[in-house]
Order: C-alpha cells, then sequence, then structure tokens
C-alpha cells in the first residue's frame, strides 16, 4: 500500500512539473499566502513547479523555511534536486553520486556565465553585452578526464536540471539553475584555486549574501580581482552601503581605497561622514582618494576637503 501511495505522490509530483507556472495546491498555497519571501521567490521562473515538487507531501517543512529570499531561494532548489536524486537512486539512475553531479554542473554554470550568456545586470564598460542565452557545450561540464561526460549529462537530464539544446548543446532547464550553481561555485572558491572566476561570478549575480567576500578581496594581490571585486558592490549598491562604509576602517590601505572607490560611485550620502573621517588618515592616497570622492557629494569648501586633496 505505502508503495502505491508513493508512486502515487510521484505521479503528481511529476505533473506539477509541467502544470502552469501560476499554479499551487490549496494545501501549499494556503501556507505560501503567510511566508512573505515565499510569495516573492515564487514569483521567479522555474521556482514554483521545483517547489511544488519538493514540498507536495511534507507541507509542514515549509514553516522551517529561512526568511532571507536568496538563502530561500537556494534551500528549495536544494531540497528538489536531492528530492530528484533520491527518486532516480531508487530506479537505480545514478551512476554518478549527487557531488559529482553538482561539481560538473558548477563548472558548466561557471562558464557559462563567464561568457556572458544570460547575464541581466550591466556590464562593465570593456565587455559587451550578450543577448540572455542559456547554452552548453560538452567540454563545459567538466575538466577530468577520467569521467565519461555524456554518461554524468545524460544522468543531469533525467534529474531534468538540463536539458537538449540543439546539436552537441544542452541548457539548463531554468535559468535560475544556472544562478544556483554558479553561486554554488563562487562560495566553494572564493578563498580557493580559482577566485578569479569566483569574483567575475558575483559581480555578474548580485547576491547581498557575497558582499563580505567581495569586500575581502578588495585586499587582493590581483588587480583584476580588486576591480571585478569593486564592480560587484557597485552592482549591490544599497545591499552593500553599510558593509563598504565599515570597510573603510580596514587595516589594509588597498581595502580602504577600493572601498572609497566603491562608495564614491554609488553616492549614498550615508558615506559623508566617514568619507570625511579618512582626511586626517596617515596615508596621502587614502586622503586625497576620499577627498575626491566628497567632492561628488558636493563637499568641496571646507579647508580640510582643500587641504588634503593636495600632496603633502
Amino acid at each position: 500500500m505505502k508503495h502505491f501511495q508513493h508512486l502515487f505522490q510521484t505521479i503528481i509530483s511529476l505533473i506539477a512539473l509541467r502544470v502552469s507556472a501560476n499554479w499551487l495546491p490549496p494545501q501549499l498555497k494556503a501556507l505560501a499566502a503567510s511566508h512573505a519571501s515565499l510569495r516573492m521567490v515564487l514569483t521567479i521562473p522555474g521556482l514554483k513547479p521545483m517547489f511544488v515538487f519538493t514540498y507536495w507531501d511534507n507541507a509542514s517543512a515549509i514553516h522551517s523555511l529561512p526568511d532571507d529570499p536568496y538563502t530561500l531561494r537556494d534551500t528549495i532548489i536544494t531540497a528538489y534536486i536531492q528530492a530528484r536524486y533520491e527518486q532516480a537512486s531508487r530506479k537505480r539512475f545514478t551512476p554518478f553520486s549527487l557531488e559529482e553531479l553538482e561539481d560538473a554542473l558548477s563548472c558548466a554554470a561557471l562558464r557559462d556565465t563567464l561568457r556572458g550568456h544570460g547575464t541581466r545586470y550591466r556590464a562593465l564598460p570593456h565587455e559587451v553585452p550578450i543577448p540572455p542565452v542559456n547554452s552548453l557545450e560538452l567540454d563545459d561540464f567538466t575538466s577530468s578526464h577520467d569521467v565519461d561526460t555524456k554518461a554524468l549529462i545524460a544522468q543531469a537530464c533525467r534529474l531534468e536540471v538540463i536539458k537538449k539544446h540543439g546539436g552537441g548543446r544542452w541548457r539548463f532547464t531554468y535559468l535560475i539553475l544556472r544562478d544556483y550553481y554558479a553561486t554554488r561555485y563562487a562560495f566553494a572558491n572564493f578563498d580557493g584555486d580559482d577566485r578569479y572566476s569566483a569574483v567575475v561570478i558575483a559581480s555578474k549575480l548580485n547576491d547581498p549574501r557575497m558582499v563580505k567576500s567581495l569586500i575581502s578581496c578588495l585586499n587582493d594581490n590581483n588587480d583584476l580581482i580588486r576591480h571585478h571585486a569593486a564592480a560587484g558592490l557597485q552592482h549591490l549598491e544599497d545591499a552593500a552601503v553599510l558593509s563598504v562604509i565599515a570597510a573603510l576602517g580596514s587595516e589594509h590601505t588597498m581595502t580602504r581605497r577600493y572601498a572609497i572607490d566603491v562608495l564614491e560611485q554609488l553616492h549614498d550620502r550615508r558615506a559623508v561622514e566617514p568619507l570625511t573621517a579618512l582626511l586626517h588618515d596617515d596615508d596621502w592616497g587614502i586622503r586625497h582618494t576620499a577627498a575626491r570622492a566628497l567632492k561628488t557629494f558636493e563637499v568641496t569648501s571646507t579647508p580640510s576637503v582643500i587641504e588634503h586633496s593636495k600632496k603633502k
């Protein structure tokens, strides 16, 4: 009997993935209505059917979902992929572990993001915006020659994380899955061997959870990493202001200097007072940069700004 109940729930869940994106079963609709962040994230294309599939027979778990929209989004997707993998495991369709699959999908998401496909945020001045395209090649999925990449891709297709897209190409079923795996790669590599890629991804995905990691990159030895970290903080705008202001107190000169540059671009008047305090910094470069930033706030007439914009 339990077997048939589980089979019925599985069939209904699979149907839910293919019904209207605006549909929610009554038991989930009532719970979602009382969760403000959940109502918001369920407007993301593709997330609602994943939510229905995952919580169809576990509505009580909704009460423990986090409030932060980005963490909530990732929690739903993580639970969905885990549920799909467990479902496939019961049918013995899982030659690769979930970790192996997700590492490969993270690599694919990284490469697609770095190519600029599907980027929704403004490009840096030297970059040419590319129309949204979610398109993956065989080599995007792994850098290891010991992995049967085609078999791995076939397993990911069975989980409906990716799907066939033209001759010899694939795409993430929903763009939000690409962003999810790109975010996963970034968080795993901010302190790893591929910090540059992590920072570039962060500068495109506009995820407030990356503010702390981006600020830590303002003191990196690599000028390109510092540049992309600053660009990412500028894209985050209000979500980054207070953290960037706090970075003005860093013991690292480079962090303070790039933080000033970011605040100059954000042009938030909460930065005026802390920038003014930097006019007394021991480093002339910091004093000069702070004075320049204050001029963009039209704080130019005080003797301290005029004095510290000159080299001593």
